[in-house]
């Protein structure tokens, strides 16, 4: 990941489920200067296809998550709580235990 400006961070609303947490990405990546689509950002580091940051939304992808977050200027155990544990390390799986 390329080095830039600090940006002021970003406040991570509770999500309902994972729509309106896909929602949210993709409007406060649209905020962005200049704007970010999942396609701009997929292109933006290496990766052709469109998919696998999209695929981040609903699935765990370590490597996507971790970069949609750094995007956005949070950590990735912020934005998808759900697929770390205690102590940040991500889940096998992705998704902690009830």
């Amino acid at each position: 990941m390329e080095a830039t400006e600090a940006r002021p961070p970003v406040q991570i609303p509770v999500f309902r489920d994972n729509a309106d947490r896909s929602a949210w990405i993709r409007s406060e990546l649209k905020k962005q200067d200049p704007p970010l689509t999942l396609s701009a950002l997929s292109k933006k580091h290496g990766e052709p296809r469109f998919n696998l940051a999209c695929q981040a939304l609903a699935k765990p992808l370590i490597k996507w998550q971790s970069i949609i977050a750094f995007e956005l200027g949070v950590k990735p155990q912020d934005l998808f709580p759900e697929r770390y544990g205690r102590y940040g390390e991500p889940i096998r799986g992705g998704h902690k235990k009830k």
